[in-house]
């Protein structure tokens, strides 16, 4: 039994040692009182608020697509809508 809890304790420490240097790491626009807070949570709620800031800073699909490109020259070029 006490295996066991070792084993759960050093798999919790490690778990969120290496995902809080991560974070720490990334460019997240947090400020400091909420980077210490959200360091806090992921040691008092290790793995149920990693997964949440997991899928709160992971980019969202397909935003590369809307990056602004300038190809309109600013002239009109017909069709029945107006483009093409």
């Amino acid at each position: 039994m006490i295996y066991f809890l070792i084993a759960i304790s050093l798999a919790y420490l490690i778990y969120t040692l290496n995902f809080t240097l991560k974070f720490n790491k990334t460019n997240i626009y947090f400020t400091k009182n909420q980077k210490v807070l959200q360091i806090i949570l992921m040691w008092l709620i290790p793995f149920l608020w990693i997964i949440i800031i997991k899928t709160i800073i992971k980019p969202t699909p397909g935003s590369d697509h809307f990056i602004k490109k300038k190809d309109d020259d600013g002239s009109f070029k017909g069709g029945a809508y107006g483009h093409g």
